[in-house]
């Protein structure tokens, strides 16, 4: 036989033998599911949102989206935000709860900061679609704890950090910061993680303090509430002023309930890959800190405002 006859033998055989691998492929699962339907059919979503949500009565459950924008809402709310004030926000994540504020309440100025260069740059591009790039709406990357120390004294009316706070290396220098920032009775609204009064276990303690770990969360930032409040008025905030809900009820039953039937609908048919599963793990640590679903509570999901103090009554 010649060359091109051999040649030919070789396609031939090579074909064969991935047909005989795709009939065994076959005989042990179909070749095409629903998996591979749903991924063909998936859409980009218009959203990047990344906290555990306010899941109100009138939430559908599988409703992320509208969960977490509703904690935005609530942490405005709790600082009285109103239209046209400066407002600065720490932790913007990838944009959305900055398109928010600016959308609900169009600020006189925004400034936002995120440790993140991934989120800086999608939150950047998003805004410039959003056409909100101007000079009075800045998407900055830093350092909560370090950055808002170096904004003009005075220069924000408002400071808001959404499900972020428990990170900050340490939250006492954010408190620090978001005073020196804001103007005379300027407020801030955060929410943020809580310990219970009563004494945690030696497991409970130890568990938690490997998760905080793990989470890159610094353990001094684990307080109770009255030691929160004392946080504050260290800081400079009117104790009088201080507001803290515990809104744990209204956050860790929707996000798990979600989290839950997201997995049951395609995290388990491995449609949602890799991530996913981080995502699933997380949640039986949520559930296991959050009491979800009847255990004992080990973390609280706190709501938390407070005004600058006159320096008449600074404490």
């Amino acid at each position: 036989m010649n060359s091109p006859t051999y040649a030919a033998l070789g396609v031939l055989l090579v074909a064969a033998v991935c047909s005989l691998r795709s009939l065994r492929r076959r005989q042990r699962t179909e070749l095409y599911d629903d998996a591979d339907a749903v991924l063909l059919n998936l859409r980009l979503p218009q959203s990047r949102w990344f906290n555990m949500g306010y899941w109100t009565a009138g939430t559908a459950a599988d409703d992320f989206p509208s969960a977490a924008a509703e904690l935005c809402r609530r942490v405005a709310q709790a600082a009285r935000l109103k239209a046209h004030e400066r407002v600065c926000e720490v932790g913007y994540g990838s944009g959305d709860s900055a398109l928010l504020f600016a959308r609900e309440f169009e600020p006189r100025s925004y400034v936002g900061y995120t440790s993140l260069a991934g989120q800086h740059q999608l939150a950047a591009r998003r805004a410039v679609e959003a056409k909100l790039a101007t000079e009075g709406f800045e998407l900055r990357r830093g350092d909560a704890a370090r950055d808002l120390a170096t904004l003009p004294a005075g220069s924000q009316d408002v400071v808001l950090a959404v499900d972020c706070a428990y990170h900050f290396n340490t939250r006492a220098s954010f408190l620090d910061g978001a005073h020196h920032a804001l103007a005379p009775l300027g407020r801030i609204a955060l929410t943020d993680l809580l310990i219970p009064v009563s004494d945690l276990s030696f497991v409970d303690h130890f568990l938690l303090r490997a998760l905080f770990h793990l989470a890159k969360a610094p353990w001094q930032n684990f307080l109770t509430t009255s030691a929160y409040r004392d946080h504050l008025v260290q800081a400079g905030f009117d104790r009088d002023s201080i507001e803290m809900q515990d809104i744990s009820d209204d956050v860790w039953p929707g996000f798990c309930r979600f989290m839950r039937e997201r997995d049951q609908q395609a995290g388990r048919s491995t449609i949602l890959g890799s991530a996913w599963r981080g995502l699933s793990m997380y949640t039986k640590v949520v559930v296991w800190y959050s009491g979800a679903r009847g255990g004992k509570r080990r973390l609280h999901f706190y709501l938390i405002s407070a005004r600058k103090a006159d320096l008449s009554t600074r404490g």
